[in-house]
């Protein structure tokens, strides 16, 4: 592959975490009409305790609350109550994401 190419899929994947990150938050917030959570807040949840060493959670101000957040979700997620879960990142104005690393640099998603 053409390093233009490589840069071009690079990119293309940055910015495809960039919007799916953004949507995780604004899910955080939506709760479905039956009361549900949806399966993409459930997938974010899944996919941050199944790489718990990657996730992240910040307060509103940038204060870092990770350990806090899993102390008090693990039981929560344990349960599968992303309900839950999610009224604590609502309430709380918590904001949570996963650090992954692409070609030596943080992205968080």
């Amino acid at each position: 592959m053409s390093k233009i190419t490589k840069r071009s899929l690079v990119f293309l994947f940055i910015m495809m975490l960039i919007l799916n990150g953004s949507n995780i938050i604004s899910h955080a917030e939506s709760i479905e009409e039956n009361g549900e959570t949806s399966v993409l807040f459930k997938d974010f949840i899944n996919e941050a305790y199944n790489n718990i060493d990657k996730l992240r959670v910040v307060k509103k101000d940038g204060e870092n609350v990770t350990d806090y957040f899993i102390n008090k979700t693990k039981d929560l997620f344990d349960k599968k109550d992303y309900k839950a879960i999610q009224e604590i990142i609502v309430n709380e104005e918590l904001t949570p994401f996963i650090e992954i690393i692409i070609n030596g640099k943080k992205i968080m998603i």
